[in-house]
Formats: C-alpha cells, sequence, structure tokens
C-alpha cells in the first residue's frame, strides 16, 4: 500500500511529476491535493489528504488491473462468482448457515446410492423393488402395491383398488421407470436397497442440523468506491453481497408495496386487459382463480434459471411457489410466466417433457401476449396435451 505522504514524496522527487512504480504505472499529482496511481491511462486509485483512497478500473476488468489495486491501496479487491467485490478484514458476517447434515439430510439414518441419487428425498409415490414382480411402499398407513399385467403394462393399486394418476418414477437401479405418458416398466436387476441407522455428529441446532458457519458480506465493486486507510468501505449506501435475513425482508416488503402502487394506478386498464385475455381463451375464473399450464423437464424444472441459482425455476406438484424476482410490469422476466393451454406453454419451452395445471390469482396477473406472469402459482397436477389429469 502506499500512503498520502509515500505518494507525495515519490512525485517531489521525480523530473516529470510521474513517478513510476513498475510496468505501466507511475503515481502523479491531481487537482484538488491529491495523487493518483495511474496504470496505464486509467487512474486505478485516488489517495486524497484526508486519507480515503478511491478506486477505478475504468471498465478495465482485468487481473492486472485488481493487482495494481490490491498492491497500492489499502483494501482486497477480489471476484465472487464473477462479481468484484471490495473486502476488508472488518467486513460484517452472515448469519449462521444452519441446514440440514450433508451426509444424513436430516433424518439420522445413512442412505444408500438409491437415495442419495437424486440429491435428497425420493419422491413418496416412487415404488422400490422388494420381490421380482411387485413394488410397494407404505404411506401413512396404506400400502402401495403395483403389478404387472398381460400387456406388460404397470397397474397400480393402493388396498386393491385401482390408483388415479399415475405416480412419478427415478430412473435408478432398484426403482420402476417410465417410459411413456400411463407406461411403467421396471428397471433389470431389481435390488431392494434399506438405509442404515446413522448417529449424525452435527446436531448444534437439532437432530440432523449442522451449523455450516457464517461468511463475510463484502461489497460489491464500482467505479468511484471509496475506502479508508483499513481498507473499509465509506460510501454511505454501499451494497453487499450475501443479504441478511432482515435485508430481504425488507427488499420483499418494498416489492409489494411497489406491486400494489402499480395495481392501484393501472386498475382499470389492467382489469380490461384481463377480461379481454379470460375471454379469448376461454378461460373460467372461479372464486377468483384460474388454471393455466407450464411446461417442465422431466425434474419439474423450468427451462430458465432463478435469479443467482444454479438450476431452473422448479415446481413441485402440491405446492405453491413464489417468484424471487417479482416485478409488476408486463414484460417477460420478474415473475412466473405460464400458458393458457400445455401447447401454449410448450411454445416457450420447446423441450418440455412434462406440463403442470398451476392455478393463480386473475388479481395481479400481468398479460405479455399470449401468455402470463405472476408472482405466485398453486402447482395442481401433472396433465397431458390436453390438459387432461395423468
Amino acid at each position: 500500500m502506499i500512503t498520502y505522504s509515500e505518494a507525495s514524496a515519490k512525485v517531489a522527487r521525480s523530473r516529470s511529476g510521474d513517478a513510476k512504480l513498475v510496468s505501466n504505472t507511475y503515481v502523479h499529482a491531481t487537482c484538488g491535493n491529491a495523487f493518483a496511481v495511474r496504470y496505464h491511462s486509467i487512474d486505478v486509485i485516488t489517495i486524497r489528504d484526508d486519507g480515503t483512497y478511491e478506486l477505478n478500473t475504468g471498465g478495465w476488468d482485468t487481473v492486472t488491473t485488481w493487482r495494481r489495486i490490491n498492491e497500492y491501496g489499502p483494501a482486497r479487491v477480489s471476484s465472487i462468482g464473477g462479481t468484484p467485490v471490495v473486502w476488508s478484514r472488518n467486513d460484517p458476517k452472515t448469519p449462521p448457515k444452519i441446514q440440514k447434515c450433508r451426509h444424513c439430510h436430516g433424518t439420522a439414518m445413512l442412505h444408500t446410492t438409491a437415495y442419495t441419487t437424486t440429491h435428497g428425498y425420493l419422491d413418496h409415490d416412487t415404488f422400490e423393488v422388494v420381490t421380482d414382480q411387485a413394488w410397494n411402499r407404505e404411506r401413512n398407513g396404506e400400502t402401495f402395491a403395483s403389478l404387472w399385467d398381460e400387456s406388460d403394462a404397470l397397474k397400480l393399486t393402493r388396498d386393491g383398488r385401482p390408483v388415479t394418476g399415475q405416480p412419478r418414477m427415478i430412473d435408478i437401479v432398484g426403482q420402476a421407470r417410465r417410459i411413456r405418458a400411463g407406461t411403467w416398466t421396471r428397471l433389470p436387476v431389481p435390488i431392494y436397497h434399506p438405509s442404515e441407522a446413522y448417529p449424525c455428529p452435527y446436531d448444534d441446532a437439532g437432530p440432523g442440523m449442522r451449523d455450516y458457519g457464517s461468511k463475510g458480506r463484502p461489497v460489491i465493486f464500482h467505479d468511484g468506491i471509496t475506502v479508508d486507510m483499513h481498507g473499509e468501505v465509506t460510501d454511505p449506501d454501499a451494497e453487499r453481497m450475501f443479504p441478511t435475513p432482515e435485508e430481504i425482508a425488507a427488499r420483499e416488503a418494498e416489492r409489494a408495496r411497489q406491486a400494489r402502487l402499480y395495481e392501484r394506478r393501472n386498475r382499470a386498464r389492467l382489469a380490461r386487459e384481463r377480461e379481454e385475455w379470460l375471454a379469448a381463451y376461454d378461460l373460467t375464473v372461479t372464486r377468483g382463480r384460474i388454471t393455466v399450464y407450464k411446461a417442465v423437464g422431466d425434474n419439474l424444472r423450468a427451462e430458465n434459471h432463478a435469479p443467482g441459482a444454479r438450476d431452473a425455476f422448479r415446481y413441485p406438484i402440491g405446492t405453491t411457489v413464489t417468484a424471487p424476482d417479482w416485478s409488476p410490469t408486463p414484460h417477460c422476466g420478474g415473475g412466473l410466466h405460464f400458458g393458457p393451454t400445455p401447447y401454449g406453454a410448450q411454445r416457450y419451452y420447446p423441450g418440455a417433457t412434462r406440463f403442470l395445471a398451476c392455478s393463480v390469482l386473475v388479481r395481479g396477473m400481468q398479460i405479455i401476449g399470449d401468455k402470463i406472469k405472476v408472482q405466485s402459482a398453486r402447482v395442481l397436477y401433472e396433465v397431458d396435451m390436453e390438459g387432461d389429469p395423468i
């Protein structure tokens, strides 16, 4: 790090007024009794007489630019997931991250490969192979059984009565596998994989839970950001990485307030557009809700990724899903998107293999041509291309 007095002394000893530090890097005087470290043609660090440092890259976010800022400035600049951030040793920490143990998944049971292949719990309607030609699993005191018929199609029964709707299977050894809608087959070499008792050592926050600790919350870098001589950011409105639960709740409250304000200001126009859209696709409103459709893949995930997530947004059947980036504007993005029919939903995800019927509120939905956008939706059941339950 170079201080204000050191920069002043170097410039005073220089004949040209530009004191060379390393290759293509000089320190020189600027207006306002300040000195700047210039890399090529960019003043990457401006040293003020009050002991503060202004950091800039001029859009040249290169490894060498960051190295010059780290060498001659008091702060540590690096990248987290592609986002440049400014670190200091006194950065605040996030709350402790309490999650299920990665070994026992919060169950205090050590599961086999058949369990962990899905990175979590098997679906309750997944049938494990326990005999040569029968699958069964108990749920809430009821026994689910499935037997082969003469056409090699799998019939599912519950306590001797046919099961309405086909459960979802997972393609791993020891499980049943769906080969097409309504038809099931078994995998070769059916093997039953029981789970074993596992004394989970991580019970800091309860059985099967582990405290994975806290992490620093550095400030997101932007040109002109100011730090003191200890590397701590002094900007009043600095945006930090990894928001706290309180900050997340505040952002959600602000989004809700903006949504209510937008709805109030555009009430007449929105009501007219919604009525015209519902009439165009002959949709029936029941208790303020309609049924629309979502195209997803085999894992019930949409085509697009959720904001800040590694995987695409998931739509588990029987749950209510909410968009983390809701924006009440009639534009793509910032919400959950649905089509009036499975064919309409498939237009935006041609590679979809499954289709879901979802219930949404008419009030609050935004019309985007032949589809809609909402903040939350209730995933009802799986359907075929005609919209009939599977």
